[in-house]
């Protein structure tokens, strides 16, 4: 068994730690979280033909050869937390969405899904999506800040990926009045997150409970 992965989101590296794997020869079978699923193709094919067993987590790539996929549907997952976003802010909200990765299509449908949402209430707008090709916590944390000094009718953030906890509580201190008041939903239930919500600084988050997958 090898378990592995770049320190911090990188498809590049992903892709070349997997090909170093098949090329190894050590392993029977490779469960991939193919988050840009395009760059990830090659690679299975790569496996399959090798005879090895390939299956798809997170997002699929379902023009690949790969043998199955696991992952949670992630459009309802954004229809969850939208219908609890219209919940909370009493169906009146102006929100930033956060880390839209490129390519990365479950963050992609997360977002829709909220959208779906809240098309059933007239007051509830997505203001502004911000991400990157690439996106670490760094990286969301300066996106967040140049969004909170830009945009300031904003009253609401979702954060699509796993990163709402750290990225919130890097932000919250030069912003704590607003924040405060501000409704707030991450995804996942990584510690930081959960020490949000218990703050009371994150009223929620959408878990995916993989165990049961």
């Amino acid at each position: 068994i090898f378990i592995g992965g770049p320190p911090m989101p990188n498809t590049v590296q992903q892709v070349q730690m997997l090909e170093a794997a098949i090329a190894s020869g050590q392993y029977d079978a490779f469960i991939v979280a193919s988050a840009v699923p395009a760059q990830f193709k090659d690679s299975i094919n790569k496996a399959v033909a090798a005879g090895k067993k390939v299956v798809t987590i997170t997002d699929d790539v379902p023009d690949s050869n790969r043998h199955a996929f696991i992952g949670t549907g992630d459009i309802q997952a954004g229809e969850t937390a939208g219908k609890y976003m219209a919940e909370i802010t009493g169906g009146k909200a102006t929100i930033n969405i956060q880390t839209i990765i490129t390519n990365a299509t479950s963050l992609q449908r997360r977002a829709e899904g909220l959208e779906n949402a809240i098309k059933a209430y007239p007051n509830m707008k997505v203001h502004s999506k911000d991400g990157a090709s690439e996106s670490s916590v760094k990286t969301q944390t300066d996106q967040l800040t140049a969004r909170m000094i830009a945009s300031p009718e904003i009253d609401a953030l979702f954060n699509v990926g796993g990163d709402a906890g750290s990225v919130f509580a890097a932000v919250y201190n030069d912003f704590k009045a607003r924040m405060d008041k501000m409704a707030s939903i991450g995804f996942d239930d990584l510690g930081p997150t959960l020490a949000g919500i218990k703050a009371g600084w994150l009223d929620a988050t959408i878990i995916q409970s993989q165990y049961n997958w």
